[in-house]
């Protein structure tokens, strides 16, 4: 009756066999009987009760029964611990390993890109130079139009020329045969 007063009733929470021991699961709250199970160290069992020196538990197959709280713990035993770390500890170097691939990856897509672009800034050079050199050589519409005007007064001042160059020759012909024009 004393047992049962002196226990505190708890909700369902997970504890563990502490490092390095085997422990035994007994009928009553005291270490005189005779253990119904012995559980090594990490163990899982599920707190029902909570003593001053003994705890009612459930193990992962289903049987009750009484442990010292000396043996127990609300956190996992270093073993577990560690092994749960080493596996994270995995996760984490997979996930670094497919990073540095895709870090390749995009690494050698980078030097591919910066290769266009450095391909694309020549040519863009090449197309700039062209293009001043065709703006430097290029003829204007007056440049057209003063040539025009230059050819035509040219011609027009080589016909004039003509004209009285032909027109001189006759006056200074009729004038040799004394007026008499041929």
């Amino acid at each position: 009756m004393l047992l049962s007063i002196s226990t505190l009733s708890v909700s369902a929470e997970t504890i563990y066999i502490n490092d390095n021991l085997f422990v035994g699961v007994r009928t009553e709250a005291n270490s005189r009987e005779e253990p119904l199970k012995v559980l090594k160290t990490g163990a899982r069992l599920t707190l029902l009760q909570k003593g001053k020196s003994f705890s009612k538990v459930r193990t992962e197959e289903g049987i009750e029964g009484w442990v010292n709280n000396l043996y127990v713990s609300s956190e996992p035993p270093a073993k577990i611990r560690i092994e749960t770390l080493q596996k994270e500890h995995d996760v984490v170097n997979e996930a670094l390993e497919s990073l540095k691939l895709d870090n390749e990856e995009l690494l050698k897509e980078q030097h591919r890109l910066q290769e266009q672009v450095n391909r694309l800034e020549t040519e863009n050079s090449e197309v700039a130079t062209e293009l001043r050199e065709l703006q430097e050589t290029k003829i204007s519409p007056w440049t057209l139009y003063r040539d025009y005007i230059f050819a035509t007064g040219m011609l027009v001042l080589f016909l004039l020329g003509l004209f009285l160059g032909f027109r001189w020759h006759r006056n200074y012909v009729t004038k040799r045969l004394g007026g008499l024009e041929i």
